[in-house]
């Protein structure tokens, strides 16, 4: 059950599976690294589902999808009248995943003001909400995951490397798409069966050829663009008919045409 959410059949993916077994029982923080769309949040939740904090919810934060102004109080929480607004005591993400696990994904643009406070709170296992006169013990384990290269990051002064450092204490790197070959097929027909249900259309067929198109595919945006292309198709195939080249999006097809063979000769003038 803890990996049932997780379609896959290939090597690259049964070498992170068997990372996640290893070390989920740990409470060391994890820093899940791989590009946009690979199914980090899905990792995550695999990791608290096997972990001995399994038994409250894991607590999420998007750093990237929270406005700046309200980073602090969303992690940290404020007490009533600690600024304009604030009328009311509110509990921050650390102290809602008390006895937990606390998933911060996109690490990478956490401001750096925040990334200080950040690792105060991991080392001292304790945080201060804004206009608290005293601090909050707090037990928790830390998840992280980026898109991005927080070593750059490092070097062009945009990411605490201390910071780095304590959350990277356990790396897990997820394979793109385009590494996940044997998993392409499976993970088409779980995303034709799940947005026909979704929708309450007829289960289309998929024919051998767009199967090879799509398998030669890069997959620039991974999973998510598989899942977004599958929904399309699912909406313009004609109910109960077989989906075919011809109504795959031109980009893609374009995508998956083999580049012209240059003669050397010719192009020497010989």
């Amino acid at each position: 059950a803890c990996f049932s959410e997780i379609i896959y059949q290939s090597d690259a993916m049964h070498n992170v599976l068997e990372q996640i077994e290893l070390v989920a029982q740990s409470d060391s923080t994890v820093l899940i690294l791989g590009e946009t769309g690979t199914g980090k949040e899905l990792i995550a939740r695999a990791i608290h589902r096997l972990s001995l904090r399994k038994n409250k919810s894991m607590i999420k934060m998007n750093c990237a999808a929270v406005p700046s102004g309200l980073l602090e109080s969303d992690l940290f929480g404020h007490d009533k009248g600690a600024f304009t607004g604030a009328t009311n005591t509110h509990i921050g993400r650390f102290e809602m995943a008390d006895k937990s696990t606390l998933f911060l994904d996109e690490i990478g643009d956490m401001p750096l003001m925040l990334q200080a406070k950040l690792l105060r709170a991991i080392e001292a296992r304790e945080i201060l909400p804004i206009g608290a006169s005293s601090p909050v013990p707090v037990d928790i384990r830390i998840i992280s995951a980026t898109h991005q290269n927080l070593n750059q990051f490092i070097s062009e002064g945009k990411f605490r490397e201390d910071l780095y450092y304590r959350l990277n204490v356990i790396p897990l790197t997820l394979p793109p798409l385009r590494e996940r070959q044997d998993d392409i097929e499976l993970l088409v027909h779980y995303f034709l069966h799940l947005h026909t249900r979704r929708l309450g259309l007829v289960y289309p067929g998929i024919s051998p050829e767009v199967v090879a198109v799509l398998k030669r595919h890069r997959w620039p945006g991974n999973l998510r663009e598989l899942s977004n292309l599958m929904e399309y198709l699912v909406n313009v195939v004609p109910s109960g008919e077989v989906i075919d080249s011809v109504l795959l999006p031109p980009n893609l097809m374009s995508s998956n045409k083999e580049p012209e063979r240059v003669n050397i000769a010719s192009s020497l003038g010989l």
